[in-house]
């Protein structure tokens, strides 16, 4: 059970917004793909918190709005995460993508 937000710590309530980005990202790219897997873990260990997000996608999709391609939110993810020390870290391998997200709770 999660505490009510007031008491969280920074960078918990921050790590429910990069959550949701990834996952906001990961679900983008399974609707446009035929092959789809989605496999996400979440540990929390020793004030470390640790998300893996891999996901298939289709290596020739591109996002566009407004004629150009654009990004889904990875690089504000990352220059967020610089705040509380946090890493991102990514990688693809033919049509899997994954993204991993280490952050460390301050307040331990």
């Amino acid at each position: 059970r999660r505490p009510p937000r007031s008491t969280q710590s920074r960078s918990s309530a921050a790590s429910d917004v990069y959550k949701r980005q990834l996952m906001d990202n990961a679900v983008y790219a399974l609707k446009n793909t035929s092959e789809r897997i989605l496999n996400v873990s979440m540990i929390y260990s020793k004030g470390i918190i640790r998300i893996d997000i891999e996901n298939t996608f289709d290596p020739d999709f591109r996002r566009t709005y407004d004629g150009q391609e654009h990004g889904i939110g990875l690089l504000s993810v990352k220059n967020a995460l610089q705040k509380y020390n946090g890493k991102l870290s990514n990688s693809r391998t033919g049509s899997r993508y994954r993204t991993t997200v280490v952050m460390y709770n301050s307040s331990e």
